[in-house]
């Protein structure tokens, strides 16, 4: 079962952005473009909070769409390509994780504003042997993991959201 989950939450995303092929490619519009994603139960305790449609971010070069899932309190980066996305047992996690043709610090400051205006407190976080940069940000009994990372010459970022 854990070897399961290090396949799913692990080794997939890498496989994806490996695989994905350079921007301009592919079918095209894969991704939702109407309406705002479904909330995702007990994950998404606030429905009136302020949020912007996070599929409306959500690249047409994305061949993966935005699942109806994904809570709609959580940002995206504009024009966003989703390269991976899952969800763990009992809906407990959620992972996302999409690539972007801008910097790691432009992502990061976008972050954290976007996340402070939809109710969300943050704390930045860094790991020097991974070199990975980050934020950690908390709401109403949820954590949302942010890793913004480079691999190979794109930007990658990570969403991890659990309960």
């Amino acid at each position: 079962m854990k070897r399961a989950g290090f396949v799913c939450f692990v080794l997939l995303p890498w496989a994806l952005l490996i695989g994905c092929s350079p921007e301009g490619e592919g079918p095209g519009n894969a991704s939702k473009k109407g309406g705002a994603p479904k909330p995702l139960g007990q994950l998404h305790a606030d429905e009136n909070a302020p949020s912007a449609d996070p599929a409306a971010s959500v690249s047409r070069q994305s061949r993966i769409g935005l699942p109806s899932w994904f809570p709609n309190d959580v940002p995206l980066y504009e024009d966003c390509v989703i390269v991976a996305s899952s969800r763990g047992p009992k809906g407990q996690a959620l992972k996302l994780t999409y690539r972007v043709s801008a910097s790691n610090e432009d992502v990061l400051d976008f972050y954290r504003k976007a996340v402070e205006n939809v109710g969300w407190t943050h704390e930045e976080t860094d790991d020097d042997q991974t070199q990975k940069a980050g934020l950690r940000c908390r709401k109403s009994g949820r954590t949302l993991a942010i890793e913004v990372e480079t691999a190979n010459t794109r930007t990658v970022c990570t969403l991890s959201l659990t309960r």
